[in-house]
C-alpha cells in the first residue's frame, strides 16, 4: 500500500476483501453437500481456516481503515497549512497594500507642506516688496513736498522781495517823473 489511494477506493478493495470469504463459505458448502462424506476434523480445519481468513480480512480491515484515518488526518493537516499560509499571504498583502498607501499618504502631505511654504513664502516676499514699494513711494512722496514746500518758500521769500522792492523802483520812477 505504498501508492496513495483514495478513501473510497480503499473502502471498496476492504469490501471486496471481506466478501471474499464469504464467498468462498458459500462454495465450501456446496462441495460438503456434494456428499463427500468429510469427517468433523475436516469440517473444523476448513472452519478453523476460515477462522484465520476472516481474522485475517478484519486485521488487513483494521488496518486499511488506520490507514485512511491517517490519510484523512494527513489531508486535514495539509488543508489548514494551506489556508493558514494563504491567511497570513493575505495579511501580508494587506500589511503591504496599508504600508503603501501610508506612504503615499505622507508623499502626499509633504508635497502639500512644501507647496504650502511656498506659498507662505511668496506672499512674504510680495508683502515685504509691497511695503519698499509703498515706503519709496512715501519717501518720494515726502521728497517732493519738501521740493514744492521749499519752492513756495522760495517763491514767498522771493515775491516779498519783489514788493518791497517794486514800490521803491516805483517810487523811484516817480521821483524821477517829477524832476
Amino acid at each position: 500500500m505504498g501508492a496513495r489511494s483514495s478513501p473510497g477506493a480503499v473502502l471498496a478493495c476492504v469490501i471486496a476483501l471481506a466478501a471474499l470469504p464469504t464467498l468462498a463459505g458459500c462454495a465450501g458448502g456446496s462441495t460438503r453437500s456434494g456428499g463427500s462424506g468429510s469427517s468433523g476434523q475436516e469440517r473444523h480445519e476448513k472452519a478453523s481456516e476460515q477462522s484465520e481468513s476472516n481474522e485475517e480480512a478484519a486485521a488487513e480491515k483494521r488496518e486499511e481503515n488506520a490507514e485512511a484515518t491517517k490519510n484523512s488526518e494527513l489531508l486535514s493537516e495539509i488543508e489548514a497549512r494551506k489556508r493558514e499560509e494563504a491567511a497570513e499571504a493575505a495579511a501580508k498583502q494587506t500589511e503591504e497594500a496599508a504600508l503603501a498607501k501610508a506612504k503615499k499618504r505622507e508623499h502626499t502631505a509633504d508635497r502639500e507642506a512644501k507647496k504650502k511654504e511656498k506659498q507662505a513664502a511668496e506672499r512674504v516676499k510680495k508683502a515685504e516688496e509691497a511695503a519698499r514699494a509703498q515706503a519709496v513711494t512715501r519717501q518720494r512722496e515726502a521728497a517732493r513736498r519738501k521740493r514744492e514746500q521749499a519752492a513756495r518758500e522760495t517763491e514767498a521769500s522771493e515775491g516779498v522781495s519783489k514788493t518791497t522792492t517794486q514800490p521803491e523802483a516805483k517810487t523811484q520812477t516817480t521821483s524821477a517823473g517829477q524832476q
